[in-house]
């Protein structure tokens, strides 16, 4: 796997940057949780229609270039870049509710 382009942010930038990768690993986590939930059934009752599905669940939970393999990465990579955002606000003192007012065009006191 090839490194992730580095992502920079000022100090000021952080607490917006941290609500919306939260909000990005959130709602691919629910994605993701959906996704596994859900089986590729056969269309028909016959052979050919099971076997269809059975190769294409195959390929899209498991073995290289699956779909939730896939997902598995980005959530990775997602968790990755909250741990390192969370990690930038703790060194400059930046709380949660920072993060929350920046967002929503407030401003860090």
């Amino acid at each position: 796997m090839s490194p992730a382009p580095m992502l920079r942010f000022s100090a000021e930038q952080l607490p917006a940057a941290l609500t919306m990768f939260r909000q990005a690993l959130d709602k691919v986590e629910t994605a993701a949780f959906n996704a596994k939930r859900n089986r590729v059934m056969p269309m028909a009752r016959d052979q050919v229609s099971g076997d269809v599905a059975a190769v294409t669940s195959y390929k899209v939970t498991s073995g290289d270039g699956s779909v939730f393999g896939a997902m598995d990465g980005y959530l990775d990579q997602l968790k990755s870049i909250v741990e390192q955002l969370e990690n930038a606000a703790r060194q400059y003192n930046i709380s949660d509710q920072a993060s929350a007012g920046q967002f929503k065009g407030g401003s860090v006191a």
